[in-house]
């Protein structure tokens, strides 16, 4: 029964390291975040090798070790990457987003961020979205 017991810790061990790179996402440490989460991807590949090889199942009947797989699978796959999507500003805020949108309505350039707001050329310093617009885009209005 002890040996059953050593696959759920084992099992366990993937939170413990989603626990790791959500600290580490928190210290803006990215690196060594997706180190941990590395290391839980390889707990989670070979833990049901463990338990099936512990007869896990026959011995803790009562005890879900599916169940204990799917909350660590969740926090090691869902809740850690979208900490980490919110803690790395891949998602801009509302209000830059809309400051974003706003140039792009009126700039008569392709709605790419690289063209709206760069330079034409090394030499001048005029905005490309400063340009005014084309006849034809005030008719389509």
């Amino acid at each position: 029964m002890g040996l059953a017991w050593l696959a759920h810790l084992y099992t366990a061990t993937g939170a413990l390291l989603a626990f790791l790179a959500a600290t580490d996402i928190f210290e803006h440490d990215y690196r060594t975040a997706f180190f941990w989460l590395y290391l839980a991807v390889v707990v989670d590949s070979t833990d049901g090798v463990a338990a099936r090889a512990a007869r896990v199942s026959e011995r803790i009947p009562w005890f879900s070790g599916a169940k204990l797989d799917d909350i660590v699978d969740y926090v090691t796959y869902v809740f850690v990457p979208a900490l980490f999507v919110w803690r790395a500003l891949l998602v801009p805020d509302r209000e830059a987003l809309a400051r974003q949108m706003r140039q792009w309505r009126d700039c008569s350039c392709p709605p790419a961020p690289p063209l709206c707001g760069g330079s034409q050329s090394g030499r001048e310093r005029r905005p490309i979205c400063a340009r005014p617009k084309s006849p034809l885009a005030s008719r389509a209005k």
